[in-house]
């Protein structure tokens, strides 16, 4: 849950947790993550695909790649960052219509 990654005391491991998390919320949305991307080319495809807070999706899959592929000390504001990203992406997702969904009918 969103809660276990905000008392997460190991600050790479929640942002990291935050970004798998983002992969599969967009997964449920209809937009996987192909093998082949970067976390970059993700970031790029999913702000052009479904409707999602640019800011929010920037800030974490920065985050993600902070966490991931450097030595930079985090802190627990960065971990809070990622969540609160996180957090965001959901919410815009959860506005989005349902995937069969039927057009209004003429009536």
């Amino acid at each position: 849950s969103l809660e276990a990654l905000r008392a997460q005391g190991e600050v790479r491991a929640a942002i990291i947790g935050a970004y798998r998390r983002f992969e599969l919320a967009l997964a449920g949305a209809r937009m996987p993550r192909a093998a082949w991307q970067t976390p970059a080319e993700f970031m790029r495809a999913a702000l052009t695909q479904v409707t999602v807070p640019a800011p929010a999706v920037r800030r974490l899959t920065a985050l993600f790649e902070l966490a991931r592929f450097s030595d930079r000390p985090l802190g627990t504001d960065a971990r809070d960052d990622a969540c609160d990203c996180l957090d965001a992406v959901r919410a815009a997702l959860d506005t989005e219509p349902p995937l069969h969904a039927e057009p209004p009918r003429a009536r």
